[in-house]
């Protein structure tokens, strides 16, 4: 295998890794990391993570320790 393969898988990996949105921010950007990741619009997950907000659970628990646990996106990287 060649080194195109491997910048390849590199780039795949890279992909797949999720980040703190630094463009889509509004509080810690988790939101924002998580439409990216997925594709959707950032107003979509924030407004479904708000509506899961309001029903018993631990949601803002997850925010925090996900705003602890996901590193903010460089800006080097263009994914």
């Amino acid at each position: 295998m060649g080194k195109s393969f491997y910048r390849m898988s590199s780039q795949t990996t890279r992909r797949n890794e999720m980040y703190r949105s630094k463009e889509h921010k509004i509080i810690a950007g988790v939101c924002g990391g998580i439409a990216d990741k997925l594709g959707w619009s950032p107003t979509l997950v924030r407004a479904l993570w708000l509506l899961l907000s309001l029903f018993p659970g631990p949601m803002w628990v997850l925010y925090v320790i996900l705003w602890i646990v996901l590193p903010a996106r460089s800006r080097s990287y263009a994914g």
